[in-house]
């Protein structure tokens, strides 16, 4: 126990600032966004309640018999802008945004946001 009649007060503010910085940190705020890095160097942000979106989760659930559920899937989750960046991100020497790199983008995707996010319906 210190004696803190006898402490000068340097010392007493000094004992005050190192109680103060061992106080317990306080907790990060949760995001509300997950963050995204693909393979082909996109990255980006994604709301996490546009994971909530029922035409989302029905056009990613119809991808894998009908491809061409990507021109809805693409925009619900990255908005139009990040629909643009990807394509971008996806172009081959020819221009060309190959089907096959845009399908797998959105599984990888679809896959990092679960890893990041354990439960999306709360």
């Amino acid at each position: 126990m210190i004696d803190i009649s006898t402490l000068s007060p340097e010392e007493k503010e000094k004992l005050v600032k190192d109680l103060m910085t061992e106080q317990e940190p306080k907790e990060a705020p949760v995001s509300d966004y997950v963050d995204i890095s693909l393979n082909c160097g996109f990255k980006g942000s994604i709301k996490k309640s546009v994971f909530k979106n029922y035409e989302l989760l029905q056009g990613i659930a119809k991808m894998e018999k009908q491809p061409e559920e990507i021109f809805n899937v693409i925009p619900l989750m990255l908005g139009k802008d990040g629909e643009v960046q990807l394509c971008n991100c996806l172009r081959d020497e020819d221009g060309i945004v190959p089907i096959d790199k845009i399908l797998a983008a959105v599984r990888e995707i679809y896959s990092q946001v679960n890893a990041q996010v354990k439960n999306i319906k709360k």
